[in-house]
């Protein structure tokens, strides 16, 4: 193994670290929309309601965690899956 191939394996293995925690009101968010059916409207107001104003939202969707299909909010796969492996910690 060359030297810039170990520390590109570093580094993938590392963010890979840093992506599997998840920020708490990312957390709250996921657990939301995972708790009933929402509309993209029902989830603009009640985490507008939350201050700082959308920055749970802002990283779900980002982080690739959740998406709008047809108004409706839904959690992606890996959505599903990063909410599973917190649920397996608690």
């Amino acid at each position: 193994m060359t030297r810039e191939a170990g520390g590109a394996g570093l580094a993938r293995r590392t963010l890979e670290t840093m992506a599997s925690v998840l920020a708490p009101s990312v957390l709250e968010l996921l657990e939301w929309v995972d708790g009933a059916e929402r509309s993209y409207a029902e989830t603009m107001e009640w985490w507008t309601s939350n201050c700082p104003r959308h920055p749970a939202w802002d990283d779900a969707v980002g982080e690739g965690l959740v998406r709008v299909v047809r108004g409706r909010v839904r959690l992606t796969e890996l959505g599903i899956r990063r909410l599973d492996d917190v649920r397996r910690t608690l």
